[in-house]
């Protein structure tokens, strides 16, 4: 139900209020969750169009503790907090203890594997949304200093991924989920000649990282 009045009331006894848009008006932010909300962050590759906090439960079936609870794989969620991050928002996990307080093992395994890839990858969050950079609006991209930050939420589908338009040299590639160095090249795709030189990683191990979202960071 729509109360614009109640929005109206709440701006003049506490201007400084910030509201999310789950009732009265769209408010301040937007609060995506379980993937079910329209202004959902990174979903056409632009950044958000303004603060966005998602939020989802490590349960499909219940946002507290549910006997024989059925549970997201550790992958759909690397891919949902890597798009939502990258583009500016903030992500809220939540999990639902039992009654004397234990997390259940499967809802620990999935915090401790978003955790593990977390720790290493939390540079390419500590920088800026930095969209429109490449032709390719899947590759979220965040920046900082002369850091470019390449997201891969969705698998990848060869040992290369060519970064169009981009056509300078990096000084260094790093693959940031494990430190390893990434093999670059600005020579043309063969079927892809006419466009000119692009610069392409390859040599990409694209089915070890099946089960991560890989984020490459370029140092130019």
């Amino acid at each position: 139900v729509k109360a614009p009045e109640v929005h109206e009331l709440i701006r003049r006894l506490q201007p400084c209020a910030v509201i999310n848009n789950r009732g009265f008006v769209p408010g301040d932010y937007s609060t995506p969750e379980r993937d079910n909300d329209p202004e959902s962050a990174n979903s056409d590759g632009a950044d958000a169009r303004r603060p966005v906090e998602a939020c989802q439960s490590v349960g499909v079936n219940s946002w507290g503790y549910r006997k024989d609870e059925d549970y997201y794989s550790i992958r759909y969620f690397l891919d949902r907090i890597d798009r939502t991050l990258a583009a500016g928002g903030n992500y809220l996990l939540n999990v639902g203890p039992d009654a004397d307080g234990v997390i259940p093992p499967p809802a620990r395994a999935v915090v401790e594997g978003v955790g593990t890839w977390f720790k290493r990858v939390r540079e390419a969050f500590d920088a800026d949304p930095a969209a429109g950079l490449l032709e390719n609006t899947q590759l979220p991209v965040t920046r900082r200093e002369n850091r470019l930050y390449v997201h891969c939420p969705d698998p990848l589908e060869s040992s290369t991924l060519r970064l169009w338009p981009m056509n300078t040299a990096p000084r260094r590639v790093t693959l940031l989920n494990t430190g390893e160095a990434v093999r670059w090249t600005l020579d043309p795709v063969v079927y892809e000649k006419n466009r000119g030189s692009g610069l392409r990683l390859t040599g990409i191990p694209a089915d070890r990282l099946n089960d991560t979202v890989p984020i490459f960071k370029l140092e130019f």
